[in-house]
């Protein structure tokens, strides 16, 4: 960690002696110094700066801009990763409040965390909506195969299991063996796991096999 701990100093001490007065520019350093130390698993640390970005930001009434949104990203995906998910989902909702004026990629993602965060809360209704609306910006950004249109057929495809729907998890899950993008595949989700430990005998339908559980 040490040429990190090289840069958090560099940009530690630019904050502490600049005299500058650019918020816009200062909360890209907090940004940064929130990267770094989440880089070296230092959570405190980390979140401690993108909080002080937001601030800063919230104090000049900039939310509009789009480092407000990129920050609040960052922060709710380390909230989702250490599974503090009232917090992260806290952070989300709070892009969305300026939705019109955030990046339609940026937009994708955070909806696409929403609804996992639902997922993880067993809220169905809500995580369908969420990915749904991702896949809706997906699928007009970008041409397929895209492996951000993968993602979405990845949460389509986890959504479906945990609610036993378990033939349109399948057809999710295969959308990713036919797009390339396999290893997307969500750990012991393969269609053989899938189909012998759900629906087994249950329906008389014969599926193509697929031999290998796949880690994402």
């Amino acid at each position: 960690f040490y040429p990190l701990k090289i840069y958090c100093n560099y940009f530690e001490k630019y904050l502490h002696y600049s005299s500058s007065n650019d918020a816009v520019k200062n909360a890209y350093i907090y940004n940064m110094l929130g990267l770094l130390y989440n880089s070296m698993d230092l959570f405190d640390k980390s979140v401690e700066n993108y909080n002080n970005a937001i601030h800063l930001l919230k104090k000049y009434s900039l939310e509009n801009e789009e480092i407000f949104s990129t920050v609040c990203l960052n922060i709710g995906s380390l909230y989702q990763r250490v599974e503090k998910f009232e917090e992260a989902k806290n952070t989300f909702l709070e892009i969305l409040k300026n939705k019109n004026s955030i990046a339609q990629d940026i937009l994708a993602t955070v909806c696409s965390k929403l609804g996992q965060i639902c997922l993880k809360c067993f809220d169905y209704q809500h995580a369908e909506q969420y990915f749904n609306e991702s896949f809706k910006i997906r699928t007009m950004l970008f041409p397929e195969p895209n492996e951000y249109i993968a993602y979405s057929y990845r949460d389509f495809g986890q959504l479906y299991l945990c609610k036993g729907e378990y033939m349109q998890a399948i057809n999710n899950f295969n959308s990713l063996k036919d797009k390339k993008y396999i290893s997307y595949i969500p750990l012991g989700a393969s269609t053989k796991n899938i189909f012998f430990n759900n629906l087994g005998p249950k329906i008389p339908i014969k599926l193509e096999l697929d031999g290998n559980v796949m880690s994402s």
